[in-house]
């Protein structure tokens, strides 16, 4: 007993500490995405926070809540831009033992050792935990809210009307919505599990219903100015594609449509196979099945409805109930063979998947980048004979000079940091017959990259590319 006690302190450390490890390791190698430039932007500690609110409210599509934490980061500890890095990772990294957290307060037995490894080796939540963005923050929020919401439907409430785990739960529930929109699904999944819950059961808890409340009168007053103070519907999402309904982005979740189907088989063998729990029996758990369901299912309506809103990203929160109802279902199985079966393909598909990742073979061998290296970009500008640049607007016809500052804010930090001695000119600025060199975001422009500016005639005498970034030398013709 207390060898096998032993083997499982080695397990969950060593398998904790692989996701600290793939998840800090190489953390600065790429230049940011152009997302992940607004965000720096809106978080300049130079400003006054409400300078950067109304930064956030021009720019992104997302509540102000993760570019003010980072905000408070910058001002403490420097604007570069590894601090909001180390920030998602850190968050990430709490993200695993919330996790487990959840997985114990649902059923305390040995599941929470197949979410240790479910979410530490995870590619999906690795890849957004080296991202600056809200995506991690998100992840952590939504779990930490269904651990105190499954705390209270535990709670021997009685007459209470208030408890420490109802007061969290408003909390958690409030801030996961000031960090996105997306997890109000989480929150009318809840609801709706009290309302079938009296009707079916006639249980009524009070505590319960009363945070409800409180956070629903917040909404209220809460969503109609989220609404109209920013643009939350972003224009580069269609609807999706026939090819999205054969696998409802399991492969990004898991990194390749083999381990991510193998998820969802799984998953909807054991939800079949315990459907009395959820049918006849309405087990609180119910709820991961709700939340699966309906983030899908809600923002597919509205967007065929008013505009298209789904992205992989945006319900990146739908990994805690597959992840949670797997293990838990897994390890409620009575056959022994069935069991290990599911961890086994389980533990296999996953491990060999992330073999075939940069997470992986980073160790092996040179990482190659995946984002725009315009570190690069902007040193062969500094060892050419010529030193000034301009960033290729076009890929934007609104807020033109918000983004174009965003950028080149992202491109000074990078001057400083590597001591280049080259300047930003804005293509007006630039006389005629003078060489300078062109910046386009391949990712944003596309084929666009050619189009300098359309009142001018122009002589490219040569180019180059990083990545997602094309660099060229332009002199201006009669």
């Amino acid at each position: 007993m207390f060898k096998k006690y032993n083997t499982i302190i080695y397990y969950t450390f060593l398998t904790i500490l692989c996701g600290f490890i793939f998840r800090f390791y190489n953390l600065s190698f790429e230049n940011l995405w152009f997302d992940e430039i607004v965000s720096f932007y809106i978080a300049d500690p130079k400003i006054s926070f409400f300078e950067s609110y109304q930064r956030n409210n021009s720019g992104e599509g997302t509540p102000f809540l993760f570019n003010f934490l980072l905000k408070i980061l910058h001002m403490i500890f420097g604007y570069t831009p590894n601090i909001g890095r180390y920030f998602s990772c850190a968050v990430s990294v709490l993200s695993i033992f919330s996790m487990i957290f959840l997985a114990k307060t649902i059923k305390n037995n040995n599941s929470y050792l197949l979410i240790i490894f479910l979410v530490s080796l995870n590619i999906f939540l690795i890849q957004y935990s080296q991202e600056l963005r809200v995506y991690s923050l998100v992840f952590f929020l939504c779990t930490m809210t269904l651990i105190f919401y499954f705390q209270i439907l535990k709670e021997n409430t009685g007459d209470k009307y208030f408890s420490k785990n109802s007061f969290l739960f408003i909390i958690l529930q409030v801030l996961s919505i000031l960090s996105h929109p997306f997890t109000i699904i989480i929150f009318g999944s809840i609801i709706l599990y009290v309302i079938a819950n009296q009707i079916f059961k006639k249980k009524i808890n009070k505590l319960l219903n009363i945070s409800i409340f409180i956070i629903f009168i917040f909404l209220v007053f809460y969503l109609p100015y989220y609404l109209i103070i920013t643009e939350p519907y972003p224009s580069w999402i269609s609807h999706p594609t026939a090819n999205f309904y054969t696998n409802f982005y399991s492969s990004k979740f898991f990194g390749s449509r083999l381990l991510g189907l193998t998820h969802f088989i799984i998953l909807f063998y054991l939800i079949f196979k315990f459907k009395e729990k959820f049918i006849k029996n309405l087990e609180p758990s119910i709820t991961l099945i709700f939340i699966l369901v309906f983030s899908y299912f809600v923002p597919i309506v509205f967007g065929y409805i008013y505009k298209p809103i789904l992205a992989p990203r945006y319900i990146i929160f739908n990994l805690i109930p597959i992840m949670i109802l797997i293990s838990y279902l897994t390890f409620e199985l009575r056959e022994r063979k069935i069991k290990f079966f599911i961890i086994f393909i389980i533990s296999i598909l996953t491990l060999g998947n992330l073999w075939t990742e940069t997470t992986i073979q980073q160790f092996l061998k040179e990482r190659p980048s995946h984002k725009p290296q315009y570190t690069l970009a902007l040193k062969s500008i500094d060892s050419s004979n010529y030193k000034n640049f301009v960033i290729n607007m076009s890929f934007t016809k609104t807020n033109k000079n918000y983004f174009n500052n965003a950028i080149n804010n992202y491109f000074q930090t990078i001057e400083l940091e590597e001591k280049f001695n080259i300047d930003y000119f804005k293509i007006k600025e630039i006389e005629k017959e003078e060489y300078f060199w062109s910046i386009c975001l391949m990712d944003l422009n596309e084929s666009d990259c050619e189009n300098i500016d359309a009142n001018k005639s122009l002589e490219i005498i040569e180019e180059k590319n990083y990545n997602s970034v094309n660099l060229k030398l332009i002199k201006f013709s009669e």
